[in-house]
């Protein structure tokens, strides 16, 4: 046998057999492994395609969002605000409002936060020696002692939160100053001031003698409330957390700041005094909406605080004077087309609805600006841009991915794709279609200019659809957006999904949605001989619970006054008195969701609401709308009928019915802009569940994954293969050295014989 050579490269050589079995091995390994390679070259494939379509998706999603910001009532009905004199004021617009109109807007005064000053004193760290005790600061208060400096009395004010900022002022020896001021502007936002337990504030020169706050023809005005029902805890500002006694004109009134409001103050007073208007609540308006104040007859001498509780001064009934006001607490006053309002702020909302202006600069002679909302072009023609930019940034990926190269014959990832011809097929077919449903002089894209060049990018022409805009801003607007109409004013149109079909729709009801309502067991004829909980809960409050506190002396009149004012209350019920004169309460929000619980805390008696402890007054509960859309099931909630899902034509689209009657109400004619139709597209695209650039991501995945199964599986088989030849070549050069042993020992044997 030859030591040396080659078979087809295998060597052969060495000691033994002289055979390289490692060599031998890895080439059959090598042989078996060749699948290894068209495994990888064909995931590098999928994995390419799976990148692309990503890509794809992320575009789609894209214009899926443009599409859907021209599916909006406001997308094309944008406005914005300028002002004939941006230093005197300038506007904003909310979010999707439309304002449209032109505003003269005169400023006498400026809103302005009080700044108010100590007197000088000898440094801002030396020890003060102030009486140990409380001071008093928007209703919080503050402890001091004989330590404190200006520093640490300025560092316990900003400590305690009061809506104030405590400031230093070091001018030198002799010459420095404690500064307090208000977080917020506004005459109703003054810093409120006072001794406690100490006199504190009236050493420093803060604070001077007491006085009458708002004086008043027949007496004094509190500070001004959010409303009047409301607990003095809930209010705020009020440091008294137990009850006290104060006195009016020398009658005890005892107040319990945890049950107390505005309105049971005064019913105190009043029966404390024996006079039915020594106390009432007022209510004032401004920009900022009503307050109310509690308004009390009398003089300085009338307020009475023998308990030394403070709270005349934290009602603002009286004061303690401020003896330097750097900057006085103003409300703002302005004229906005010739009527006259007054805000705390100088940046005001509500008043033009939709919109916000700030007052810059006041000029009492009566200097104007005029104040302009008008269509915003320039954002409406963005919003149209991103959607034509976002078709064409789909269009252009694929026409790019699916190219080929007839001389090379190299083709682009998408090249031969059926799914990215089916999407842009689509594309161009539902940009160049006649909406469904449309009549009147918009009824394509093309109409607004809006076009498909010979290469299938959209373009559009700005000139053409400003033209359209200012000749029919709804119409195009309608073009774009999901929209409804009925031939009855109580049906109206709320929305719809990408499964509803447009179409002309009869509305039958069957049942109309109700409010529950509850009736006492018994009228009131006089005032409530004791104060009473009323407790509300069920599925309209949600998870909470609300007391309600009937005031001693209250009559029927008053409560249902009090609970229609109640902050807590307002939104969610409406009382009144039926005409028997029982309370009658009563959700204010349609169907199953807006039951309700109420009970007294006492049984129900003429003397007090009549509600009872069992409810064993007359309660009705409310039920849902119920009845069918085009003959297709439909669910209500509340006063809202929607179309059932699975639905042939109808699934999603939702109406409100407002009206009584039964049975046929009316017709609804729903349809859908492109801004809606481009969405639905999008849509069957790249929905999480069944949309198909969804679904062939997840084939591609699947293709992937199951291709590292089988290359899993193969560098199994061709481990166990590697080892067998192994140890089958191995048993080989042990059979061979054997031989070789046995032959060796046989010439041996010869050569010795």
């Amino acid at each position: 046998m030859s030591s040396g050579g080659s078979l087809s490269g295998i060597s052969f050589g060495g000691l033994g057999s002289g055979i390289d079995t490692a060599s031998i091995i890895e080439r059959l390994v090598q042989i078996e492994s060749a699948p290894l390679s068209r495994l990888s070259v064909r995931k590098q494939q999928l994995q390419q395609q799976q990148s692309v379509f990503g890509a794809l998706r992320t575009k789609l999603q894209a214009m899926n969002s443009s599409a859907g910001a021209l599916n909006n009532t406001t997308a094309l009905l944008a406005t914005k605000p300028t002002s004939s004199d941006a230093t005197i004021a300038t506007g904003t617009v909310e979010s999707g409002a439309n304002v449209q109109g032109v505003y003269d807007l005169s400023i006498t005064q400026l809103a302005q936060t009080e700044k108010i000053s100590s007197a000088a004193q000898s440094s801002t760290t030396t020890a003060l020696g102030l009486n140990a005790g409380t001071v008093v600061v928007n209703g919080k208060s503050i402890t001091v002692d004989s330590a404190d400096s200006l520093r640490s009395l300025a560092q316990k004010i900003n400590d305690a939160k009061a809506g104030v900022t405590a400031s230093l002022i070091d001018g030198g020896a002799g010459k420095s100053y404690l500064t307090i001021t208000s977080q917020n502007s506004g005459a109703d936002n003054a810093v409120r001031l006072r001794n406690g337990t100490s006199n504190a504030f009236s050493a420093l020169g803060v604070v001077g003698a007491t006085q009458v706050r708002d004086a008043q023809p027949t007496g004094a005005r509190s500070f001004a409330y959010a409303n009047s029902s409301d607990t003095l805890a809930k209010l705020g500002g009020f440091p008294q957390t137990t009850p006290f006694t104060v006195q009016v004109k020398g009658q005890d009134v005892t107040i319990d700041p945890n049950s107390d409001s505005l309105d049971s103050i005064a019913a105190k007073i009043n029966t404390a005094t024996g006079d039915s208007s020594a106390a009432t609540v007022v209510t004032t308006s401004g920009a900022g909406g009503n307050k109310s104040r509690l308004q009390i007859k009398g003089n300085l001498t009338d307020f009475g605080d023998p308990s030394n509780t403070g709270f005349w001064n934290d009602l603002g009934i009286t004061e303690q004077a401020k003896s330097n006001v750097i900057v006085a607490a103003k409300d703002a006053a302005f004229k906005l087309d010739g009527i006259d309002f007054t805000s705390s702020s100088n940046t005001v909302s509500g008043v033009i609805p939709g919109a916000t202006f700030s007052l810059l600069k006041a000029d009492p002679s009566g200097a104007k600006a005029t104040l302009t909302f008008a269509r915003d072009d320039e954002a409406i023609m963005k919003r149209v841009k991103d959607f034509v930019n976002a078709y064409n940034d789909v269009t252009g990926f694929i026409k790019e991915a699916s190219q080929f190269n007839k001389d090379t014959f190299a083709s682009g990832p998408l090249f031969g794709d059926s799914l990215s011809q089916q999407i842009d097929s689509q594309l161009s077919g539902l940009a160049t279609q006649i909406l469904p449903g449309a009549t009147g002089a918009y009824t394509t894209l093309q109409s607004v200019g809006i076009t498909l060049d010979k290469d299938g990018t959209m373009s559009i022409d700005e000139s053409k659809f400003k033209t359209a805009m200012d000749s029919d801003s709804p119409g195009v607007s309608k073009l774009f957006r999901s929209f409804g109409s009925s031939d009855n004013s109580q049906l109206s149109y709320i929305s719809s999904t990408a499964n509803s079909i447009a179409g002309n729709y009869l509305v039958n009801i069957t049942q109309v949605a109700t409010k529950t309502n509850y009736t006492g067991e018994i009228a009131q004829t006089s005032g409530n001989a004791t104060a009473e909980r009323l407790r509300f809960s069920g599925s309209l409050f949600g998870s909470q619970t609300i007391d309600f506190t009937v005031q001693a002396g209250w009559t029927a009149t008053q409560t249902m006054n009090a609970i229609n004012a109640d902050s807590r209350l307002k939104d969610y019920v409406a009382a009144s008195l039926d005409s028997n004169g029982k309370l009658k309460i009563e959700s204010k929000k349609f169907g199953s969701s807006g039951t309700f619980d109420v009970f007294s805390d006492i049984a129900a008696a003429a003397d007090n609401s009549g509600i009872g402890v069992g409810q064993l007054g007359t309660k009705v509960a409310g039920v849902d709308v119920a009845g069918t859309i085009n003959g297709e099931a439909a669910t209500g909630t509340g006063q809202f009928l929607t179309g059932n899902t699975g639905n042939a034509r109808t699934a999603g689209i939702q109406v409100m019915y407002s009206g009584t009657a039964t049975g046929s109400v009316g017709s609804m004619q729903f349809g859908k802009g492109f801004g809606a139709l481009f969405t639905d597209l999008m849509a069957t695209f790249t929905d999480g569940t069944n949309g198909a650039v969804t679904g062939r991501d997840k084939s591609l995945a699947s293709q992937i994954e199951s291709i590292d199964d089988d290359v899993t599986s193969l560098q199994a088989t061709i481990a166990r293969k590697r080892q067998d030849l192994s140890d089958k070549f191995t048993r080989m050069e042990n059979a061979i050295q054997q031989i070789q042993s046995q032959g060796q020992r046989l010439a041996a044997l010869r050569q010795s014989g």
